[in-house]
Order: C-alpha cells, then sequence, then structure tokens
C-alpha cells in the first residue's frame, strides 16, 4: 500500500521488459477525501488471481474485502504493468514513504494511497500522500475499479 506525493503518470514498461512474477500480489488502500478513482476504497489481488473488493475508508478492524471475482491472465499482467509504474519495487529510488504492513492512515487525512506490493522476492508497503488525478496509483486505482466492476 504506497502513495507518493504528485507522483505522475508512467508509461507501462514494454512486453518483456518486465514481466509480472509469479508471486505477484497487491493492495491497494485509498482513503481520505480523494474523488473519482481515487474516492476510498481497499483492493487485493493475490496470486491466486481472487480479486477483492470494499468501498470506503478502512480501519484496522476492517476484516478482508470479499471476494468480487478471479480475473484472467491477461488482467493481472495489466495490474502489474500500472503497479510497476507506481515505482514501489525501484531498488535505488522507491516512490512514497514506507509503512508496516498493516499501516492504515488516520480518518480524516487527506487523499493517501497505500500501496502493498510483492514480487520477484520482494515485498515492500508504501504510503502516497496526494496522489494527483493523473498519477500512476490512480490509473492503478481505476483499472482495480474495472475489474471489480466498481465505476
Amino acid at each position: 500500500m504506497l502513495a507518493a506525493l504528485g507522483l505522475g503518470a508512467c508509461a507501462a514498461a514494454p512486453k518483456g521488459e518486465n514481466p509480472m512474477p509469479p508471486d505477484f500480489s497487491l493492495s491497494l488502500t485509498l482513503s481520505g477525501s480523494g474523488t473519482d478513482d481515487l474516492e476510498p476504497a481497499w483492493f487485493v489481488l493475490g496470486p491466486d488471481w481472487v480479486l477483492r473488493a470494499a468501498l470506503g475508508d478502512r480501519s484496522v478492524t476492517t476484516p478482508l474485502p470479499g471476494a468480487v471475482r478471479t480475473v484472467s491472465r491477461r488482467q493481472p499482467t495489466r495490474v502489474w504493468e500500472l503497479a510497476s509504474a507506481t515505482n514501489v519495487l525501484n531498488e535505488e529510488n522507491p516512490a512514497g514513504k514506507a509503512v508496516s504492513d498493516d499501516w492504515v492512515p488516520k480518518a480524516g487525512s487527506g487523499p493517501v494511497a497505500v500501496i502493498y506490493l510483492s514480487g520477484d522476492g520482494l515485498r515492500r508497503t508504501r504510503m502516497l500522500e496526494n496522489p494527483a488525478p493523473d498519477s500512476a496509483a490512480a490509473a492503478l486505482a481505476h483499472e482495480l475499479r474495472s475489474l471489480a466492476w466498481v465505476k
């Protein structure tokens, strides 16, 4: 779960340049006063391709969202490309602020995206503050909302 100030939109890596790892999983928590694709929600996509989603603010006691659907092999690949564009797993200069895996923003905070990414044996949770509507985090949120049939 990650977010970064002014994180600009990034193009997805060309096919084959950044292939999706077999252990890819993701959690995206959006909270605060975001609008449109950045409205409060929680999405979880596991390596079993089951997509879970819940709308509204998340708290430390919020249970894991319910399963919405199982996605096809092609769909997680697109999610991986968008998640990679957030630079959360970038080893030299990761985006956002490091937070613990169970960190949840305080109620009433500004727009925040918390991204947990796992892939290629790496695990990272980052908090991105005030993600812009055209940021990589917003593009990821838009894709997850679409896959979860939430508009």
